[in-house]
C-alpha cells in the first residue's frame, strides 16, 4: 500500500512524562541544560544522591563529552531532548507525573533562587584586607578540624609503614604508596575545596549571597584568585605555606614553600620535563605493553604498572632544575600533587593564562595516560545483570551450569520462607546496595599492612576470584557459587568448566585477569543481561533495580567449605570466613549474617543455588 501507520501502546514512562513535561521544559530553560542542575533534580525525585556516571548514561551523553565541555571552561550541559530521554530512562513503570510535579515545583523555585543569587555574586567583592583574614584562617581552620587530621593521620601511616617496611627501596616508584594504594593518597585538591567550602561563617554567607545549600568553595576560590596571582603577595604565600604544610602532614615528605610556584621558573622547567618524558615514543610504547600485558596480571595491577612508570618520569623530572634536585623521588611525586591542587585553587583558568600555564603540559600528558587507561579497560561495558532467578539460570545454562541444579529466588528470611527453597542448599547470592560503609571498610582493608591480613582464602579455602571488570559482580558471584559446588554436582562441559580447570592453580587476581580478556564471557553476560525486566543499559555501572532512583548494588556470594561459612565478595583480595556451618543449615547461616550486616535495610536480595526439580 502507498501508505503503512504503524501504532505503538505508550509506556508508562512516556506517559508520566508527558505528564509533566511543561514544568521539565521550565526546569531545562530555567537551568539552562546544565547537567549539574539536572542531577540536582533527579537525586531530589529520587531522595538520594545520584553517581554521575548514572545521570549520564540515563540521558545518554558520554562522560567525556562533558568532560571536555569542562576543560574548555564550558559548563556541561543537555539538550531537551536529552534530557526528556533521560527522565524516561529513570521513571518505573509506577511512577506517574503525580508523584513528582511537586518535585519538579520546588527545584524550579530553588534553581531561580540559585540564578539570582549567583547574579548577585557577581556584584560581590573581597576587598585585600578580608582576602588576607580569610587566607589566614584556612591554615587555623586545617590544623583545628577533627575530621581531618583524622583523614591525615590515616593516609600519614600508610606512608609511615612503608617507609619502616624491611627491604623496601624508596626510590623504586613500585613500591610508593601513591602506586600501591592509590594516587588519592598524594591528593590535595579535595582537600583544599573542602577547607575553602567550609571556611565561611553563616553570616559571611549570607553577605556574599549564598544560600545554605550553595557551595563556598569555587566562590571563594575565584574571588582570592586576584590577590594570589602575585607570588609575592601574602595570600600567596600563605598558600605555598599550607601546601606545604598539608604535604608534610599526609606523606612526612618535606617541600620547601619556596619551591611550590615562588619561582616560576622551577614549575615551568619540572612542567616540560615530564611533559617531554610522557610524550615520548618510547614511554607511550611502554604503557602500551603494559596494559596489553596479561602476563603481569589483572587490570588493577596493570594499572599500577603505569602509575609506577608515571611516578618514575615525576621523580626523574626533578633534575630539571637546580632548586629541585635534592627532593627524594617520592618527595617530587608529592610536589607535582601540590602543584596541582595549587593550579586548581590558586590559579584559575584566567590566572593560569597570565602565567603562561603553569603545569599545563605536564597534567595534560598525565591525562593522556590515564585516558589509555580508560581506553584499554573502561571503555568495554559490561551491564549489571538482574537479580533474577530466570536471568541466572539462563546465563548458567549458556555457560555450563551442571543440570542438576538450579538458581531459586528466597522469598523472606523468616523460616517458613527458607524452608521453600529445596535443599541442601550449595550456595546463596546475596544483592544488596553498594553502601558507602561496605567501600570504606574494602578501602580499610586494601590499605591494611599486610601483617594485619589474615590468610582465610588462602590454600586449602573455597575457589575465589577477584572481581576487576566493572558490572561483572554478578557473573563473580555465579562462577564462586559454581566453583564451589559438591564433587558430585561440578560443571564437566562448557565454559565454567573450562575456565574453572584453567584457573584451578591460579591466584585470585589472575583469575580476575582471565576473566577480563574472555571476550566469550563478556558477550555471554551482556546478551543475558538485556533478557531481564530492568532496563540496564541505562545504568552506568552497578546494578539497579526497578528503577535508576536505586542505589548501584552488588553480589556476593556465600558458600560452605569444609564446616565454615565464607564470604565471596569480589571486590575483597581473598575469602573471608563467618562462622562455622553446614550444607543443610548454610542458607538459615546466610540468611542471620544478612540481617546482622545490613542492620535493619531490607533492601536486599537473596537467591539458592539448590537441587533443581
Amino acid at each position: 500500500p502507498p501508505h503503512h501507520h504503524r501504532f505503538a501502546m505508550a509506556t508508562p514512562q512516556e506517559v508520566a512524562v508527558e505528564g509533566m513535561k511543561e514544568p521539565l521544559l521550565r526546569f531545562h530553560a530555567c537551568c539552562e541544560g546544565d547537567v549539574a542542575s539536572i542531577a540536582g533534580l533527579l537525586s531530589a525525585m529520587s531522595g538520594q544522591q545520584l553517581p554521575p556516571p548514572i545521570v549520564c548514561s540515563l540521558m545518554n551523553i558520554d562522560p567525556d563529552a562533558l568532560t571536555a565541555q569542562v576543560e574548555a571552561g564550558k559548563t556541561p550541559s543537555a539538550t531537551e531532548e536529552q534530557f526528556l530521554n533521560g527522565m524516561r530512562a529513570a521513571l518505573d513503570d509506577n511512577d506517574t507525573a503525580e508523584m513528582y510535579l511537586g518535585v519538579i515545583e520546588k527545584q524550579i523555585t530553588l534553581e531561580e533562587q540559585r540564578r539570582a543569587n549567583a547574579a548577585a555574586r557577581e556584584k560581590v567583592t573581597i576587598s585585600q584586607e578580608k582576602a588576607e583574614e580569610l587566607q589566614e584562617r584556612l591554615l587555623e581552620h586545617a590544623k583545628a578540624d577533627e575530621q581531618l587530621r583524622a583523614h591525615l593521620s590515616n593516609i600519614r601511616h600508610v606512608h609511615d609503614a612503608w617507609r619502616e617496611s624491611a627491604g623496601v627501596d624508596p626510590s623504586d616508584p613500585s613500591k610508593f604508596p601513591s602506586v600501591v594504594a592509590s594516587p588519592q593518597v598524594v591528593a590535595m585538591e579535595g582537600i583544599l575545596k573542602a577547607l575553602h567550602s567550609s571556611l565561611l561563617s553563616p553570616e559571611e554567607r549570607l553577605a556574599f549571597s549564598l544560600a545554605p545549600e550553595e557551595e563556598a568553595g569555587g566562590f571563594l576560590v575565584e574571588r582570592l584568585a586576584a590577590y594570589r596571582q602575585d607570588a609575592a603577595s601574602p595570600l600567596a604565600a600563605s598558600m605555598r605555606s599550607l601546601c606545604s604544610w598539608l604535604a608534610g602532614e599526609l606523606t612526612g615528605e618535606t617541600l620547601p614553600p619556596d619551591i611550590l610556584g615562588q619561582d616560576s621558573e622551577v614549575v615551568r622547567a619540572l612542567d616540560a620535563a615530564l611533559a617531554a618524558s610522557l610524550s615520548a615514543p618510547d614511554f607511550q610504547a611502554q604503557v602500551s605493553a603494559t596494559l596489553g600485558d596479561v602476563s603481569l596480571g589483572p587490570a588493577s595491577l596493570r594499572i599500577a604498572a603505569v602509575e609506577a612508570q608515571l611516578c618514575g618520569a615525576m621523580a626523574h623530572a626533578r633534575h630539571a632544575h637546580p632548586l629541585t634536585r635534592s627532593l627524594s623521588p617520592y618527595a617530587a611525586v608529592v610536589w607535582f600533587a601540590a602543584i596541582r591542587a595549587l593550579s586548581e585553587l590558586a590559579w584559575p583558568h584566567q590566572v593560569q593564562e597570565a602565567l603562561e600555564g603553569l603545569d599545563k603540559a605536564s597534567r595534560a600528558a598525565v591525562k593522556a595516560v590515564r585516558r589509555k587507561i580508560g581506553d584499554r579497560f573502561f571503555r568495554k561495558k559490561w551491564l549489571p545483570l538482574e537479580s533474577n532467578p530466570e536471568v541466572f539460570n539462563g546465563l548458567g545454562r549458556q555457560l555450563g551450569l551442571p543440570a542438576g541444579v538450579a538458581f531459586y529466588e528466597v522469598f523472606g528470611l523468616d523460616p517458613d520462607l527458607l524452608a521453600m527453597v529445596p535443599g541442601p542448599v550449595e550456595g546463596v547470592l546475596v544483592c544488596f546496595p553498594l553502601t558507602q560503609r561496605h567501600k570504606d571498610s574494602l578501602l580499610e582493608h586494601k590499605l591494611a599492612p599486610l601483617s594485619k591480613q589474615g590468610a582465610e582464602g588462602a590454600e586449602g579455602g573455597p575457589y575465589f576470584m577477584q572481581q576487576s571488570v566493572p558490572n561483572a559482580c554478578g557473573t563473580v558471584a555465579l562462577i564462586h557459587a559454581t566453583a564451589n559446588l559438591s564433587a558430585e554436582l561440578s560443571p564437566t562441559e562448557g565454559w565454567l568448566a573450562r575456565f574453572l580447570s584453567k584457573t584451578k592453580s591460579n591466584s585470585p587476581s589472575e583469575r580476575a585477569c582471565a576473566l577480563e580478556e574472555d571476550e566469550e564471557l563478556a558477550h555471554a553476560h551482556n546478551a543475558t543481561a538485556q533478557l531481564g525486566d530492568t532496563r540496564v543499559q541505562d545504568f552506568g555501572q552497578g546494578a539497579p533495580g526497578g528503577s535508576a532512583f536505586n542505589e548501584v548494588l552488588h553480589f556476593i556470594c556465600f558458600v560452605h567449605h569444609q564446616g565454615v561459612l565464607y564470604e565471596l565478595d569480589g571486590l575483597s583480595d581473598r575469602a573471608r570466613g563467618r562462622g562455622a556451618t553446614r550444607p543443610a543449615t548454610l542458607l538459615a547461616d546466610t540468611a542471620k549474617l544478612v540481617l546482622e550486616d545490613l542492620q535493619g535495610d531490607m533492601r536486599v536480595n537473596l537467591m539458592a543455588l539448590a537441587p533443581a526439580h
